[in-house]
This record gives C-alpha cells, structure tokens and sequence, in this order.
C-alpha cells in the first residue's frame, strides 16, 4: 500500500496555491502587483508549509486510518478533501486579515484540483526484496 499520497496532495497544493491565486488576480481584478509576486510566492509557500504542518499529521494519521477501515479511494479522497479545506478555513480565520477569503477559495482549489490527479493506491505494496532462498543452495546443511 502507498502511503504517499498524503504527502505529495499536501506539498502540491501549498507550492500550487499561490499560482492559482495570483492567476485569479491577474484574470478578475482591475489592479495588481504581477512585479512582487517572486517574493510573495516565496513567502506564502514558506508560511504555507509553516502554519499547516499541524495539518499535515492529521491528515496523514486520518489517511493511515481509512486506508485500513474502507476499498474507496473515492470516499478516502472526498474525506480527507473535506478534512483539509475546513483546516483550511479554520487556520485562516485564525491568522486572519483582509485576504482570508481569497486565499481560503486559492488553497480549497489547489486541494480539489491535485485529488483529481494523485492516486490513492489501495493495493498491498509488493517487496521489491528477491525473497531468501539460501537454503536451498546447501541441502545438506543446517
């Protein structure tokens, strides 16, 4: 069973946000920075990763949790979608100020958008380790 999923939904969507977010800007709003957004983006990856590792060990926990309770990778994906856009909110609301909506739609996109191209794979991981047949090679042995 891979356990990676957790990890590369995570880091995807927190690297991808701030591009959605700043293509959403150029798109629907009449004014914008497009010269700042180099540091910004590196800013807000950085307090990405920072402010949602708490996040993170939930989320991997609950993914290690249904991996075992269901066979969906749907119902694993819808939940744990739904796990981390209302961690999302809750942490914005916590930070707070006057982009706490925009970004809570940004990162809720990145979230939706990356569970439609990772696989959750529910299959028992093979052991890439030949298996240990030395005891065949000196029959007489012990």
């Amino acid at each position: 069973m891979d356990t990676s999923y957790p990890i590369k939904h995570w880091f995807l969507a927190i690297v991808t946000a701030p591009l959605f977010g700043f293509f959403y800007e150029v798109i629907f709003t009449p004014y914008n920075e497009s010269s700042d957004f180099i540091q910004l983006y590196f800013l807000f990856v950085l307090l990405g990763f920072i402010f949602s590792f708490p996040v993170i060990l939930i989320y991997y926990f609950t993914f290690l949790l249904l991996i075992k309770k269901t066979n969906s990778a749907l119902l694993i994906k819808v939940l744990l979608n739904i796990l981390a856009i209302v961690s999302v909110f809750i942490s914005f609301k916590l930070i707070g100020g006057s982009i706490v909506d925009n970004l809570t739609i940004v990162y809720s996109v990145s979230i939706i958008f990356w569970s439609f191209f990772l696989k959750v794979n529910l299959e028992p991981k093979l052991s890439k380790t030949p298996p240990n047949d030395s005891y065949l090679e000196n029959p007489g042995s012990k």
